[in-house]
């Protein structure tokens, strides 16, 4: 377990020091975010590791595979809905202290369409959804800020 989570750390931050340099294919360019999606993607690296962290805690399997991206986005979606103690606990884990919805929104939207773009010889789909029991009464303006973002 050490060895496969020493790799995957070595692997991600080389990955992490790479994201620094220019690409060397000029067909590649670099991805430019707007300040507030810069500190809110900061925030998202927070949560990243601290979920790295806490499954190696507790979880022994080493074959575990999570991408705390798309966890982040699936997330980002729910905190759409979310009010009173439970936005606060939202915010607490995602570390979005001082963030507001519409700026996460914005800023998730903007790193996913860089991200579907940002080489044009990989193809990138992101397909998360809302999934809820039917005649549930789910708020439109909840449904309506997700197919938005």
């Amino acid at each position: 377990m050490k060895k496969t989570t020493l790799w995957g750390l070595s692997l991600l931050i080389a990955i992490l020091a790479a994201c620094n340099k220019q690409p060397s294919d000029p067909a590649l360019q670099p991805i430019h975010l707007s300040q507030k999606s810069l500190e809110i993607l900061q925030t998202s690296n927070d949560f990243s590791f601290e979920l790295f962290r806490d499954i190696h805690t507790h979880d022994s399997s080493p074959d575990l595979l999570i991408s705390p991206l798309s966890i982040s986005l699936a997330l980002g979606m729910t905190y759409n809905g979310a009010e009173g103690t439970t936005l606060q606990a939202f915010e607490k884990v995602l570390h979005l202290h001082n963030l507001n919805t519409t700026d996460l929104n914005k800023a998730f939207q903007e790193l996913q369409e860089k991200l579907l773009h940002a080489d044009p010889g990989v193809t990138m789909e992101i397909a998360n959804s809302i999934w809820y029991r039917k005649n549930y009464p789910v708020a439109p303006s909840f449904i309506d800020v997700n197919k938005k973002y």
